[in-house]
């Protein structure tokens, strides 16, 4: 079907989801569906198990479920929404007996379309944010907007988005606080990161948000890693630095150096940025300034540019199916044949970085062998831009050695992961690498 048929599909999927109608799903999803759920869920398999054991349970803990979409989208086969859902806690919830209390969950969906159904189901939930409403952990996540506005006035070019960001980028960096008064609308949307909530309009940004923001990292500054735009929006991922000499979060200054990655999404009306979704490893900046244990290992602070160019987006995908044959059949000198020798593996926080194909081989993958002898990974999602490469899926193994220093259990796991490369002309170059390290910990 069309894209524009897969969003109505998923909206009259939604419309059951909202009158509590489960026998309607008959409609609108294959038998053998997948539901891939949020960490505490799992995977469940096939059209019942979906209706009786996740949703009707959803039913019985929050009777007066109500989802909502904010953003979504369509292309190809693949349909992907962000919003959130609202109820009250008038049953058990993840063995929380009822509390009586309204909660709202901000959520992610992406769906895969067979046909005229809908078949499979990525899904990510707010969890802790709901166990923080429940008070069954301490915080309380602020209340980020529940509406995307669509730009009135239409953006100029992308290149041209882009190098505004570049320029407003310039006024954080110097500090120039007046200066945002030529990049941002006057009545913008900040969505902070958890812990902040929305802040409305230019003024409050300025002082309320990176003001303080100064005060407590006055040497602060960001780079962006990796950038990219399409149509009224822009988006970047990166990092700050700065040292702690004033107040942040009711944590006295300590002095010490901190390095916090961060994503930005922005949208663009007319000639300024008018509305940014972020978000910043908070936790990160917690454990390096010894608010709660734990110390992320450092990751690249650069994304280097290929110095051959790289084959084309199909030949990179394909370069990438190589390589995964090679994880998947344990044969670690056939990478001599799929990286660059000098190449670097920025591994999740608990790895950091790695540099050089033996490192990679020896030091890396030659241990999670022995830690999970029938290791096997599984792309989910993958697509190819350019020089880039990116993919998710998962791993699974059997726990038959020491894992960071947990003995042997014999258990089977399942991690989930994310995968950028960058390709330097045949060979892979470089790895930016997410792995679920808490969801194998728990297993």
């Amino acid at each position: 079907m069309s894209t524009q048929d897969n969003l109505e599909l998923m909206h009259r999927m939604y419309e059951a989801l909202n009158t509590y109608d489960l026998e309607a799903h008959d409609k609108y999803w294959t038998e053998d569906m997948i539901w891939h759920g949020p960490p505490g869920w799992g995977d469940v398999h096939g059209r019942d198990s979906f209706k009786y054991d996740v949703q009707a349970e959803i039913y019985k803990a929050f009777p007066d479920y109500h989802a909502v979409n904010v953003i979504e989208l369509a292309e190809g086969d693949l349909v992907a929404a962000t919003g959130y859902f609202t109820g009250t806690h008038e049953g058990d919830w993840n063995g929380i007996p009822p509390t009586g209390k309204k909660i709202e969950a901000w959520f992610s969906d992406f769906w895969r379309v067979e046909g005229d159904r809908l078949a499979e189901n990525w899904v990510m939930i707010d969890m802790l944010g709901i166990l923080q409403q429940l008070g069954a952990v301490p915080g309380a996540p602020k209340p980020r907007s529940r509406q995307f506005k669509d730009s009135e006035t239409a953006s100029v070019s992308t290149k041209e988005n882009l190098e505004l960001m570049h320029r407003m980028y310039e006024a954080l960096n110097t500090y120039d606080l007046e200066a945002h008064d030529k990049y941002w609308t006057e009545d913008m949307i900040w969505h902070g990161p958890p812990g902040w909530g929305d802040v409305h309009g230019r003024d409050s940004f300025k002082y309320d948000v990176q003001a303080e923001i100064y005060k407590a990292f006055p040497d602060y500054h960001a780079v962006n890693v990796i950038e990219l735009a399409e149509g009224d929006l822009v988006a970047a991922t990166g990092y700050f630095t700065g040292t702690h000499e004033g107040d942040w979060n009711g944590i006295p200054p300590t002095g010490k150096k901190i390095e916090a990655w961060f994503s930005d999404f922005w949208r663009v009306e007319g000639d300024r940025l008018a509305e940014n979704w972020v978000m910043i490893d908070m936790l990160g900046i917690l454990q390096q300034l010894g608010a709660v244990p734990g110390a992320p290992k450092p990751r690249s602070r650069q994304f280097k540019d290929s110095e051959t160019a790289s084959v084309s987006p199909k030949e990179n995908l394909e370069l990438m199916h190589r390589m995964y044959e090679a994880l998947n059949t344990y044969d670690l000198e056939a990478h001599d044949k799929y990286w660059t020798e000098d190449m670097i593996w920025h591994g999740p926080p608990e790895w950091g970085d790695v540099h050089g194909r033996d490192s990679f081989k020896y030091d890396v993958q030659a241990e999670i062998y022995k830690g999970f002898p029938d290791y096997h990974a599984i792309n989910i999602i993958e697509l190819a831009e350019g020089n880039l490469v990116a993919a998710t899926g998962y791993y699974t193994g059997t726990h038959k050695s020491d894992w960071f220093g947990i003995p042997p259990t014999g258990k089977k796991i399942e991690g989930w992961f994310s995968d950028f490369w960058r390709v330097e002309g045949d060979r892979l170059a470089e790895n930016w690498v997410m792995i679920d390290m808490l969801g194998i910990l728990q297993q």
